[in-house]
């Protein structure tokens, strides 16, 4: 039996169509959601809400960031949209 290899490629979205992905409306729905999700950390040294970041993994993965690294270089590089639709962070 002859196997034929099948992979999904990205779905490519121009820099137009990305920007309209990522409307205020959306992100915070999202954050939204993700704020009726129980926190299993503890308080201690705690950095950053909950909520706010699984939107921002959502989000980058969403943009095809597939690891650690390229998660937090979005966050970096998307830095004045979050703070628009989250308020300033430390």
């Amino acid at each position: 039996m002859h196997s034929t290899a099948f992979s999904l490629s990205p779905l490519a979205v121009s820099d137009t169509q990305r920007d309209g992905l990522l409307v205020d409306v959306a992100l915070r729905n999202v954050y939204q959601l993700f704020a009726l999700v129980a926190d299993p950390r503890s308080r201690h040294g705690l950095r950053y809400d909950l909520p706010f970041l699984l939107t921002c993994l959502v989000a980058a993965l969403l943009c095809n960031c597939n690891h650690s690294e390229a998660v937090g270089q979005w966050c970096q590089g998307h830095q004045p949209l979050l703070r628009h639709l989250f308020g300033p962070r430390r």
